[in-house]
């Protein structure tokens, strides 16, 4: 779970934009970008009929397994924690979340 935290927290901080559909947020924007959860679906497992879905939902989960990514608990509620601060945080408060939210998840939160 580390490695994706660490994954996660690096692609939301190196993109440093959320990821929109028509000005709401997505796991695969029209622009190109991804939101972190979107950034774990791959290609051929993605499909726009999840826009707009919870990463609880079984479609979302569904892309996630076929990506292969495990969807223990504690990791759900930890990439349900990230597509919050994707779609509710303002980026400039982003790594401030990102290290809360590896705090929470048990886990070594990145650096300043």
């Amino acid at each position: 779970m580390q490695f994706l935290y660490n994954q996660l927290s690096n692609h939301m901080l190196t993109q440093f934009h959320r990821s929109t559909l028509d000005n709401v947020p997505a796991y695969r924007g029209d622009t190109g970008l991804k939101g972190p959860v979107g950034s774990l679906i791959k290609d051929e497992h993605y499909s726009p009929s999840i826009e707009g879905d919870c990463v609880l939902s079984p479609n979302v989960i569904r892309a996630l397994k076929l990506s292969r990514i495990k969807t223990s608990n504690k990791l759900l509620k930890m990439l349900l924690g990230f597509q919050l601060i994707h779609d509710e945080v303002a980026t400039k408060d982003w790594r401030k979340k990102i290290r809360v939210l590896g705090q929470l998840s048990g886990l070594n939160p990145i650096g300043e």
